[in-house]
């Protein structure tokens, strides 16, 4: 139901009579975002109240101040009795922008799915969110768990969010919460501080983005034995991770845009079934140990735009034996070799793609990259102190796709390029040195490049 600005009073949204209307399974109430008054919309919503076998529930662009009762405490009185929303499976409630106050759904035995976006105003997550003392019903008992069939949380620009409690129970009794949730976003709540996240120890998959007052995770994880996906992203005052030691099924870990974490998660090396690993944008991370030997299932390394990075353990890929991609680069713009890579050659059966992103004091490309004999993939990029590029350049005899970017300083190609045989695309941008040269239509530089089927030269 959409333009619900347009129904004029509660009297007249009740004439819907969606409370009686026992079929509908799902139901969608809508205002539009730019409308000249928003004074009835509690009274309209207050009217559209739907039975209470309802299994899907969105609300968007709602107004008013306060949810009506109906939807703030998940129950319908009727006839002297109190109906649940028993079986509500989903429910959206996005830019309802004035509340201040998540309805209490803690006691909905069927909710699966939640989504709560665009709530500005809500300052704090607090008890009423899981339960409302005096509210609970017949039957009801402390040890009950809380959200029991909940599997996906998403609270997402939610900018006065400041604190989200843990549940208290009374009596002195463990409270046991979100027993069966799988998925938990938390994207843009700049102002968010703490996340009770022992609480989530069924999770699989863990996603924070954008939430920049969050300083630090609880090292509460020894719990997580399921979790498979884990993501920290545009977190800017965030310093440290717990001990991932007990993460025996994570998969992915990507750290991004973090600017105060200055050292790898301590436990890394137990993460054995890890098979993504990207540290991405963390300004001021230092070092890389050694505790990348453990991790003998990855597949895919990425360590980039690190500038304050001046360590990397020399031996850290040596144990890698499966590691398909790796994406490395830039570091410290102090260094003048690249680090880590002394070990690389132990990886020539495995890698088969390399993006390798260097700085101006780098003067020659790596030497190790020349025994990656089963290499598809090789992107150069930002060498700008790089004149010419190795002939050894010829021996990578399973190339198929050479792309250089932005080598500034870059007058020629190796003539050994004519040995790769099985090179099918080569790419260049951003080389103006080379791109003279090849205007010019040199035969010596046409020859070393003309047995490939594509090749592209853009201008920078």
């Amino acid at each position: 139901m959409v333009n619900l600005e347009q129904v004029r009073d509660r009297m007249e949204a009740e004439k819907a009579n969606l409370c009686q209307k026992m079929k509908i399974s799902t139901l969608g109430f809508e205002w539009s975002l730019e409308r000249e008054s928003c004074t009835n919309d509690g009274d309209v919503l207050e009217g559209l109240q739907p039975h209470s076998n309802i299994r899907s529930l969105e609300i968007w662009n709602y107004m008013g101040e306060k949810f009506p009762v109906w939807l703030l405490l998940m129950k319908i009185p009727s006839h002297g009795n109190t109906l649940l929303f028993n079986n509500l499976e989903r429910l959206c409630l996005k830019k309802c922008n004035r509340c201040e106050e998540i309805p209490s759904l803690g006691h909905l035995p069927c909710l699966k799915i939640l989504e709560v976006v665009g709530m500005e105003t809500v300052r704090c997550i607090g008890n009423s969110f899981y339960s409302r003392e005096g509210e609970r019903t017949s039957g009801w008992k402390e040890t009950m768990p809380l959200f029991p069939a909940l599997k996906v949380l998403y609270l997402g620009n939610m900018e006065s969010l400041v604190e989200w409690m843990a549940p208290v129970a009374g009596g002195g009794c463990d409270t046991v919460a979100f027993p069966c949730l799988e998925e938990l976003s938390i994207e843009r709540c700049h102002r968010l501080e703490t996340i009770p996240i022992s609480h989530f120890s069924s999770l699989v998959q863990l996603r924070i983005n954008g939430c920049d007052e969050l300083s630090n995770l609880s090292d509460e994880l020894k719990a997580f034995t399921s979790l498979k996906y884990l993501t920290v992203s545009n977190c800017r005052n965030l310093a440290s991770f717990p001990n991932l030691q007990c993460l025996t099924s994570l998969k992915q870990l990507r750290i991004e845009f973090c600017d105060k974490v200055t050292s790898f998660p301590r436990g890394l090396q137990s993460c054995t079934s890890l098979e993504q690993l990207v540290i991405r944008q963390c300004q001021e991370l230092i070092s890389v140990p050694r505790d990348l030997q453990g991790m003998c299932s990855l597949v895919l390394l990425q360590i980039t735009e690190c500038p304050s990075l001046t360590y990397f353990a020399e031996d850290s890929l040596c144990c890698l034996t499966r590691l398909k991609r790796l994406i490395i680069g830039p570091f410290s713009k102090e260094l003048e070799t690249f680090p880590g890579l002394t070990s690389l050659p132990a990886l020539h059966t495995s890698l088969e793609s390399v993006c390798i992103k260097g700085w101006e004091r780098i003067k020659c490309l790596p030497d190790q990259l020349q025994h990656l004999t089963a290499l598809k993939l090789l992107k150069i990029v930002d060498f700008s102190g790089v004149k010419a590029f190795p002939d050894w350049l010829g021996s990578l005899s399973s190339l198929r796709r050479l792309a250089i970017f932005r080598c500034k300083n870059l007058m020629c190609l190796p003539v050994s390029l004519q040995r790769l045989s099985n090179l099918r695309t080569l790419t260049i941008y951003g080389c103006p040195l080379y791109e003279r040269s090849y205007d010019r239509k040199s035969v010596p530089e046409w020859s070393k490049i003309s047995h490939i089927p594509q090749v592209c030269i853009f201008e920078s």
